[in-house]
């Protein structure tokens, strides 16, 4: 009679066994986070890293495996240096895909904050995750679960993010839904190239800017004949490279010890991602010269999807007065016309850049994204940074109201001195 059971019981069992199962993956969560320390831990992924960046939301070239990936062996300052990696299952439990890629640093501020802050390098300029397209809601919902988890970081804080495509679009949504704080502050418009159908109809041959630009160059060409340069498929890209490092090098940058030849780890990233890009066919290098002298070199990166981000600008200070810089911004906008290589490219430039505003018509929105975790103390900050930002505002405002008052009250000669001073 025994016997007869043990089948039943076996069979029943089962089943049960196929219920609990399936009610623990129902609880799973559809994607999750992976932290990983260095760039040795990453390269499993890098094949299905470049499969990301190809199909990516928003392209993002600082973000690739080929660039992070040097940038975190050579110019890594912070031991708390983290790259997450964002899966998603596919139906089967055992089976993921990589949707995510947001380098990150644990950061105590002077007030005693511990935040997440987006890694960004004195080589990055968009702080844009890479996200796969299709899964920017479940890349998010990931990320901020996990900040919510951890016990050691208050605020996560992305900035100079672009903030006008699907990516902050798909954020915004998960704020709304799950009722979560926010800070988003700095936000400007960067200048874009959009390539149009044809060089001469990007600025009307009547207008100031191309009758400005018409003025230099030939100034320019008093000196010399001047001509553009395009690095093309055989050439040396280190011999162009060391063309730019030279010229940088040589003016204000050089003088300030900022220039990449001071710091030689700086100096190994940039030859070693340049190499890298050129090896992809992602590079572009445009000079502009005078007989066969070199005074002005722009590098650019192609990135996917048709983008490009102007990357490096140098110019020989010795001709400041002819503005060499600004005639190869105008002339770049002609060769690029002309390759086709890319439908549109960030100017990768700080807020406020004149020449570049002016130069390029398009803009793109770019903010600083702050967010709390949802617990009580790290919520409490968020709600006072606001205020005390607007509280340092006003203290600086009133500083400098009773300076200037101090100083209307000095004669001129005590003024002369106060302000040397």
């Amino acid at each position: 009679m025994t016997s007869l059971f043990v089948p039943f019981w076996r069979e029943y069992g089962k089943h049960l066994n196929g219920i609990v199962a399936r009610a623990i993956d129902e609880r799973k969560p559809a994607a999750y986070v992976r932290w990983f320390p260095d760039a040795e831990s990453l390269e499993p992924y890098v094949s299905a890293w470049d499969e990301l960046a190809e199909n990516a939301s928003e392209p993002n070239v600082f973000l690739e495996s080929w660039y992070l990936l040097p940038a975190m062996r050579l110019l890594r300052e912070n031991a708390n240096l983290m790259v997450a990696l964002v899966f998603a299952r596919n139906g089967n439990a055992n089976a993921e895909q990589l949707i995510g890629v947001l380098p990150l640093e644990k950061v105590r501020t002077s007030a005693g904050i511990n935040v997440l802050r987006f890694w960004k390098h004195p080589h990055c300029f968009l702080c844009t995750p890479l996200i796969l397209a299709g899964f920017e809601a479940a890349f998010w919902e990931a990320v901020l679960r996990e900040l919510d988890e951890q016990r050691w970081e208050m605020l996560l804080q992305l900035p100079s993010m672009s903030v006008d495509g699907a990516v902050f679009e798909a954020l915004n949504r998960q704020m709304v839904a799950q009722e979560r704080l926010s800070d988003i502050t700095g936000v400007y418009a960067r200048a874009v190239l959009m390539l149009h159908p044809a060089s001469d109809e990007y600025h009307d041959p009547d207008s100031s800017v191309t009758r400005d630009f018409a003025k230099r160059r030939r100034r320019l060409e008093r000196l010399g004949e001047v001509s553009t340069h395009s690095l093309e498929d055989g050439d040396d890209p280190a011999r162009w490279l060391a063309n730019f490092l030279h010229l940088e090098q040589k003016g204000w940058k050089g003088a300030a010890q900022t220039a990449i030849n001071c710091n030689v780890a700086q100096r190994q990233f940039v030859e070693e991602i340049i190499a890298a890009a050129h090896e992809r066919n992602r590079l572009s290098i445009i000079e502009l010269r005078i007989d066969d002298e070199v005074i002005a070199t722009q590098v650019n990166l192609l990135g996917t999807q048709d983008s490009a981000f102007a990357y490096k600008v140098a110019y020989d200070e010795d001709y400041a007065s002819y503005s060499p810089g600004m005639l190869l911004e105008a002339e770049a906008i002609r060769i690029v016309h002309q390759q086709r290589r890319f439908r549109w490219m960030d100017c990768c430039c700080a807020f406020g850049n004149t020449t570049m505003n002016r130069l390029w018509k398009e803009r793109r929105a770019l903010a600083s994204v702050m967010l709390p975790a949802r617990r009580m103390v790290p919520e409490l900050v968020a709600s006072l940074i606001p205020m005390m930002r607007y509280a340092r505002r006003i203290l600086r405002r009133t500083a400098t109201k009773a300076h200037c008052v101090g100083l209307c009250a000095l004669s001129p000669a005590e003024n002369a001195l106060a302000c040397c001073v």
